[in-house]
């Protein structure tokens, strides 16, 4: 189908409110056995599905926003940690066990996964040994002051694990609201057919239900 869920779903909805509402439309299809308790099945199902499409939206629109607050809280940590790593470069030139465990070497990575691999390294690693952060401090890199650049790394770890969370809700609320897509959209094929044969006399009713005559 080339219209989009939302033009579907309002053009369902207008098929089968119209057809509720109608009472000449109405004696037309019951002939066909699509009484009103029939067409209210479908209501219950377009009711559902539209329930559906707006809880996606709602949970797609979470993941967006996460994404950005994990693009705001990498961008926080950007500066000062680069700040720090040349610092580190100078402390630790002729330490070669701390340039490779802290990753002081090359480029910084591009991906978030990478790059917070590349930081978290450093942070955790200086910290972690009190004669790298006695070396840090010689360059006025207190620990106090690592932790404080670690914390907007820990900021990061944790938007970027609630990104996982609303990415993994948004991909659920997909494929639940795709299968009952399915669903009404099958539905109304057949509706549509027998309103076709039931009002072929009476294009304008057609045309009330939004078929072409």
């Amino acid at each position: 189908m080339n219209a989009s869920i939302p033009e579907r779903l309002n053009q369902y909805d207008l098929m089968i409110s119209n057809a509720l509402e109608d009472a000449d439309i109405a004696a037309k299809l019951a002939i066909y056995l699509y009484t009103q308790e029939r067409i209210l099945e479908g209501k219950g199902k377009l009711d559902v599905t539209k329930e559906l499409n707006e809880r996606q939206r709602k949970e797609y629109g979470e993941q967006y926003e996460a994404s950005e607050e994990v693009g705001k809280a990498r961008k926080a940590v950007e500066k000062s940690y680069m700040d720090s790593l040349e610092i580190a470069r100078i402390a630790f030139r002729a330490n070669t066990s701390a340039r490779t465990a802290l990753c002081l070497e090359g480029r910084r990575k591009e991906t978030l996964g990478a790059w917070l691999d590349q930081v978290t390294a450093f942070y955790n690693g200086v910290l972690g040994n009190p004669d790298w952060i006695a070396a840090m401090g010689n360059f006025g890199y207190t620990a106090e002051k690592l932790q404080t650049e670690k914390a907007l790394v820990d900021a990061v770890l944790a938007a970027r694990h609630k990104q996982k969370i609303e990415t993994g809700e948004a991909q659920a609320a997909t494929e639940e609201r795709d299968a009952k897509m399915e669903e009404i959209d099958d539905w109304i094929a057949d509706f549509r057919k027998i309103a076709v044969i039931a009002l072929k006399n009476n294009p304008q009713w057609l045309e009330k239900l939004g078929i072409k005559a």
